[in-house]
């Protein structure tokens, strides 16, 4: 796959991020001093302690708008891609988060997920336990992509952007025109 196939997603995606536009400098550096990942709880930010429950508060955030995005595509359930369990912590996540284990070990390319599992799955990836994209839905090409840093992706043909103001009304903020 070429470099411009590989990043052909761009175009039709949104940011869903707990990153608020206005704090990006010219150089597009983000300029708050702010947690960027599950290993950061504990840390000091902006003079405060980064706590697991400020962290589980913003995690939540994020499954809520997945379950709006679903929502509006018209599906309860997704389909795990583009996993490799060779990328997989999985020590790391029996140490840190025993719950969560079981669902991790019983993952594989091409399941099929809902309801609390999927519930599940985003923790694992939210927390960088795994990497995997999720098919939301094959007709309208929709998919989620979750990245590092707290960076999500909504991708579909239909038009996403009408859900700006749910997003931002559940706490998050909303990027369209990524390309």
């Amino acid at each position: 796959m070429d470099t411009q196939d590989k990043w052909q997603w761009l175009d039709r995606a949104v940011s869903v991020t707990k990153y608020n536009p206005r704090l990006f400098d010219g150089n597009n550096v983000y300029i708050k001093d702010e947690w960027t990942s599950y290993s950061d709880i504990g840390k000091m930010y902006g003079g405060h302690r980064f706590t697991r429950e400020e962290y589980e508060r913003v995690e939540m955030l994020y499954i809520e708008a997945v379950g709006l995005f679903m929502h509006f595509i018209g599906v309860n359930q997704v389909q795990i891609n583009d996993y490799n369990r060779r990328y997989a912590f999985l020590s790391d996540c029996k140490k840190r988060d025993p719950q969560l284990y079981d669902t991790c070990k019983g993952l594989k390319d091409g399941s099929v997920i809902k309801g609390v599992q999927l519930q599940q799955v985003l923790q694992l990836v939210l927390r960088e336990y795994i990497q995997m994209s999720l098919l939301v839905e094959k007709d309208s090409n929709s998919h989620i992509l979750l990245g590092y840093d707290y960076y999500m992706y909504f991708v579909s043909d239909k038009e996403v952007s009408v859900l700006s103001t749910a997003v931002e009304k559940v706490g998050l903020f909303f990027q369209v025109s990524l390309a």
